[in-house]
């Protein structure tokens, strides 16, 4: 997906615009605090039935990073996704979940959903630093979006780096909003 769509991984310190296409995806849904189970589970699912789509389709690609929609504070509307090349359509994705829904019955493979998603003209920035402290970052993105006569979609994240495995002050995020 990198490749494919280069524009929508590559971002910058300073806000730009973007058209996204329409593109399949792998989405969880919920509502819930980030670090409850509902939320903390959908990501190996997401994981395990994108990783079983790949294994079905030539040409062999990188499995694309972790996004997530967000709408709310307290108790937020989440949506996680992971973005599908075009090969994998409905079909292909049916058969990798009811794969993944038996090799890996602890995971909740049953909220795992493809779908289809069009952002349309949006804006983005990047934001490198812990989550926590994207409000600066978020505020120069929003200042950049009126400038364009818009009002910002919803809140979009595009996560670069694994946390897991990168420090916290180096993580890197594209945050982005479609242009309404």
């Amino acid at each position: 997906m990198k490749k494919r769509y280069p524009e929508l991984y590559r971002a910058n310190t300073e806000p730009s615009l973007v058209d996204v296409p329409e593109l399949g995806l792998l989405t969880v849904e919920g509502k819930s605090t980030l670090d409850s189970p509902q939320f903390t589970s959908a990501v190996p699912a997401l994981y395990a039935v994108a990783y079983a789509v790949r294994a079905r389709i030539e040409p062999k690609y990188s499995v694309a990073p972790l996004e997530g929609r967000f709408e709310g504070y307290e108790l937020p509307k989440w949506t996680l996704q992971v973005p599908l090349p075009p090969e994998a359509g409905p079909e292909v994705v049916g058969e990798a979940l009811l794969a993944m829904s038996k090799k890996k019955p602890e995971l909740p493979i049953d909220r795992v959903r493809f779908q289809t998603w069009h952002e349309g003209p949006s804006a983005q920035i990047l934001h490198v630093g812990p989550y926590r402290e994207q409000t600066a970052t978020i505020r120069r993105l929003v200042d950049f979006v009126e400038a364009q006569g818009a009002k910002p979609g919803e809140h979009h994240e595009i996560y670069l780096s694994d946390p897991r495995r990168v420090d916290e002050a180096k993580l890197k995020t594209i945050i982005r909003y479609s242009l309404r």
